[in-house]
């Protein structure tokens, strides 16, 4: 996926990149969103470890999960809506 990547990026004459990153910038702005560390986890991660997650807590977060995911989705549209706006239009209302 990185060797992808790197190729896309040459072919746009963009800054190289590796999955990594888009995995710390996902990481990132799910936090500057208010997703708690826990929720990234489950999604970015392999879930939590220690003994707690492992034997006690059965909990599939499959809600937090949806939501977190929700909310990342609206963010990516509106930069993708920001992106197709030109810079000299005023949205009004």
């Amino acid at each position: 996926m990185s060797n992808r990547a790197a190729e896309v990026c040459a072919g746009i004459g963009g800054e190289a990149f590796n999955v990594r990153d888009i995995r710390r910038t996902v990481e990132t702005m799910l936090a500057g969103l208010g997703i708690s560390k826990d929720t990234r986890a489950q999604l970015l991660s392999h879930g939590i470890s220690g003994v707690q997650a492992a034997h006690y807590d059965q909990h599939t977060y499959t809600d937090e999960k949806r939501a977190a995911l929700v909310a990342w989705e609206a963010t990516l549209d509106a930069i993708r809506q920001a992106e197709r706006t030109p810079s000299n239009v005023v949205r009004l209302g």
